[in-house]
């Protein structure tokens, strides 16, 4: 029973960090969209890695701050 438990936890685990990396990509395409000055396309986007993990904005700036 705790081996089945385990396996769920660890596919949970893996979909949530390749969500999270999607969330990245689709963040960043949406900076470069808004540098661009081409706002409904970076909403889109900003919209899109919402979806796939609610936190990424939290992560952005930790990462930032991290980096200044």
């Amino acid at each position: 029973m705790f081996e089945k438990t385990n396996q769920k936890s660890s596919k949970s685990i893996k979909y949530t960090n390749e969500n999270k990396e999607k969330a990245e990509k689709l963040f960043m395409q949406a900076l470069n969209h808004e540098h661009d000055e081409n706002f409904l396309k970076a909403v889109k986007f900003y919209q899109e890695a919402i979806k796939l993990y609610p936190n990424i904005l939290k992560i952005y700036i930790s990462d930032k701050d991290e980096q200044v």
